[in-house]
């Protein structure tokens, strides 16, 4: 089944094949790489900081415990081990709580238990989602050839895949720095086993534990940058009141202001939250390493993956152009098939310090 917007744990997938695809320049010249943090160094310093902490409280007292950040010199460094490779970020160490309270507005049950998760080590996630430019690369280097047919969009008022979707032709116009999308959890296991194999250097997708965290950033409000819902459009790419004037869309729920994006946007249209992230929420759902689970019952606290579950169902995070508000907020959850490639789909990744 594929996933719906924001309703019943689905994700709409959205666009028309017919609306023009505008021209996309697969050329853009890769950035230069730069070099890595003091791994040593680094690790030192965060073994000492969290063995000073104690044992993780995981009591109903530690749950209200506000979210600890273990900081080093290297914390919020940003670097790149080869041109075609994402720009990454070092995230520091910490713990925080996972899932939203109940009284948090757009909260699913599948949203709790709330439970304590310490995050002991370092790691680095890439600073944008991975952009049109940076997975063509991968194609070119590898002519890596995805599945036929597995790509979704909307269309007569219901869902559609087709031979003619893909990530080079989603329905609607985009560049090379914007998120590259209709990539399903398959093609981005693909993608971080190539640019592992590259660099030299171990690179994976995040558990959905870890992407919380880093999309948290230290809060505790619904969304990283508050509470408001209508600032949704100042921070993030969403189903908003542009997209409600295209045709395609009109019984969307959408959200109460404008970001200037019908579908997605450029990959740094948006501010970068306190981790220097952009893009954490909204414009494109990021495929987890997670098997889907309807509850946090049983799930790890050191930040690994729930690798047990559904593991047809893989979980996405992060909502997309095509999202409303509630589905923005950090601890909202959702899954999708692990061979389908949605257009409101994409993938974010990490590296190993």
């Amino acid at each position: 089944m594929l996933m719906r917007r924001g309703v019943n744990a689905f994700t709409l997938c959205a666009s028309l094949l017919a609306l023009a695809v505008g021209a996309v320049g697969y050329a853009a010249q890769p950035a230069p790489a730069s070099p890595a943090p003091a791994m040593a160094e680094l690790k030192a310093a965060t073994a000492a900081l969290v063995a000073a902490a104690g044992p993780l409280d995981t009591s109903a007292a530690g749950l209200a415990k506000p979210p600890v950040i273990w900081r080093t010199a290297e914390a919020g460094r940003s670097f790149r081990d080869s041109p075609d490779a994402p720009e990454m970020v070092v995230i520091p160490a910490g713990e925080y709580t996972m899932g939203s309270p109940d009284a948090e507005p757009g909260r699913k049950a599948n949203e709790g238990p709330r439970h304590r998760v310490r995050i002991a080590y370092p790691f680095a996630v890439s600073k944008y989602a991975v952009t049109v430019g940076q997975w063509a690369a991968f194609v070119k280097d590898t002519g890596y050839e995805m599945d036929r047919g597995a790509c979704y969009f909307y269309k007569d008022a219901h869902y559609q895949n087709t031979n003619s979707c893909s990530w080079r032709t989603p329905g609607f116009p985009q560049t090379d720095n914007q998120p590259v999308v209709a990539v399903g959890w398959r093609d981005a296991t693909a993608y971080v086993a190539w640019l592992s194999k590259k660099t030299g250097h171990t690179y994976r997708l995040l558990s959905e534990a870890e992407f919380e965290y880093a999309a948290r950033a230290g809060t505790t409000t619904a969304y990283w940058w508050g509470d408001d819902p209508l600032a949704a459009c100042t921070h993030a790419n969403g189903a908003d009141k542009r997209a409600a004037t295209d045709p395609q869309f009109t019984e969307w729920r959408v959200n109460g202001c404008d970001d200037g994006h019908v579908y997605t946007a450029p990959v740094n249209a948006f501010d970068a939250n306190a981790f220097g992230l952009h893009g954490m929420s909204g414009n494109a759902f990021t495929f987890t390493d997670d098997c889907w689970n309807e509850t946090y019952a049983g799930a790890p606290v050191d930040g690994s993956a729930f690798a047990t579950g559904i593991c047809k169902q893989r979980v996405v995070r992060g909502g997309a152009w095509a999202e409303t508000a509630a589905v923005l907020r950090s601890a909202a959850r959702n899954w999708n098939y692990f061979e389908v490639q949605p257009v409101t789909d994409g993938l974010r990744i990490a590296r190993v310090l």
